[in-house]
């Protein structure tokens, strides 16, 4: 139900977006992947996020990945990346 709540925010932002699995591989990436970047959404699924940003945002993500990872309770966040050339 949450993610239904935000599909709009995240179908529609300019952002580019991405729904990670705990390996930080894509499930789900946003049209903005296409427009600002020039990735098909779609060819992006599957993945790992750390091939898209530069070293030292792959190394932070791997280790917020690992914090939601051995959380005891479901945790949300949002993690903004600038991606790597």
């Amino acid at each position: 139900k949450s993610m239904s709540l935000l599909e709009p925010f995240f179908a529609l932002s300019h952002e580019p977006m991405a729904i990670l699995d705990l390996d930080g591989a894509i499930v789900r990436a946003n049209p903005a992947w296409r427009t600002v970047l020039r990735h098909e959404p779609a060819a992006l699924e599957g993945r790992r996020i750390a091939e898209l940003v530069s070293a030292d945002e792959a190394s932070y993500l791997g280790g917020w990945l690992a914090q939601v990872a051995a959380a005891s309770e479901p945790l949300t966040r949002i993690a903004s990346l600038r991606t790597g050339t």
